[in-house]
This record gives structure tokens, C-alpha cells and sequence, in this order.
């Protein structure tokens, strides 16, 4: 697996360590204390993810983006209480997870399940999306300038 995300039933919240994932993040700080009661580790941002499992591309919202988590977490506590997601298990298919328009059969370690996924937005260079996002916006306060200086110029003239 290139992406392992760990399923873990007792995550209070969707963590992921790799911002490839995330559609966009918005910062913030703050820690989240691990199954031991003691270990906490920084939160930089929460933001949504896209995940691709095969054909199937589903959505995350309010995913925690926390850097230093050695894997990423889906959180199976949050996953079945929502409308549509579910667990399903047989003795022939194994367990998979059940989301609204697919099911996902889980890869099953020695100590954690996994999801098999890749991050929709996957980019050679994932850097390059938050470059273009900054020009975007100085861009758009450029343009601002220019309205507001033509706006000037134009009082100037009037007086």
C-alpha cells in the first residue's frame, strides 16, 4: 500500500498526516491526545480530503491535519454514525465498509485495518496548487488596487 490509512474504531476524529490528501486546509492549532492518555501531538489545520478507492471517490469533511502521526486515521466511530455508512461483515467476503454509493473490502494487518486509497488530488509536485492559489489571490487584491487607484484618479480629476 502507498497510502496506508488505518481504521480505527476508537478515533474520535479523521486524522491525516499527509496534506496530498487535502482538498484544502484551514489552520489551526491545537493537540490531540493518543490511545495511551499521555502521547499528544500537534494538530495544524482541519480541512476536507478526497479519497479514491478504485472508481469511487468519496468526501471528508472536518479531517484533522496532523503531520507528525506516523499513519492516517479514518475514524469507523465517526463513519457509522452517519446516514448510509456502515460495517459490514461475512465469513466469505471478510469486512468492508459500507459508504452511501460503494463498499470497500478492508486489507486486514497484523495489528490494524487498513483502507487501501490514494488521494484524489495527487500531484507530482503537490506544492504547485498552493502556489497557484497564492497568485490567485494576489491577483485578485492587485485588481482591487487598480479599481481603487482608477477610482482615485477619477475624484482627482473631478475636483
Amino acid at each position: 500500500m502507498r497510502f496506508p490509512i488505518i481504521a480505527h474504531s476508537g478515533a474520535n476524529f479523521h486524522m491525516f498526516n499527509d496534506s496530498a490528501f487535502f482538498d484544502f486546509i484551514t489552520p489551526m492549532s491545537g493537540k490531540v491526545i493518543l490511545g495511551d492518555g499521555k502521547t499528544s501531538l500537534d494538530v495544524k489545520g482541519v480541512g476536507t480530503i478526497k479519497l479514491q478507492f478504485g472508481q469511487d471517490i468519496l468526501t471528508v469533511e472536518n479531517v484533522r491535519h496532523v503531520p507528525s502521526f506516523a499513519e492516517s486515521i479514518y475514524s469507523l466511530l465517526i463513519h457509522i454514525q452517519r446516514p448510509g455508512y456502515a460495517l459490514n461483515s461475512s465469513f466469505d467476503d471478510g469486512l468492508s465498509i459500507v459508504f452511501p454509493t460503494f463498499q470497500t473490502t478492508v486489507i486486514i494487518g497484523h495489528d490494524d485495518i487498513y483502507l487501501n486509497v490514494t488521494p484524489v488530488n495527487l500531484h507530482p509536485f503537490p506544492w504547485i496548487k498552493r502556489v497557484l492559489v497564492q497568485i490567485l489571490i494576489l491577483l485578485h487584491y492587485l485588481q482591487i488596487c487598480v479599481i481603487m487607484l482608477h477610482s482615485f484618479k477619477i475624484r482627482s480629476h473631478q475636483n
